[in-house]
């Protein structure tokens, strides 16, 4: 699904306000991290 700037923008605001040590922030950046590799791969 496509986000237009306002949501992505309210949505990375929400982020910001999530505690460190909370564990969707581990889940998060283990699949950004995937899916970051992925496309350096090709």
């Amino acid at each position: 699904p496509t986000l237009d700037r306002g949501e992505l923008l309210g949505a990375l605001l929400e982020l910001a306000g999530v505690p460190a040590e909370d564990r969707r922030k581990s889940e998060w950046k283990r699949k950004g991290d995937a899916l970051l590799a992925e496309r350096m791969k090709g």
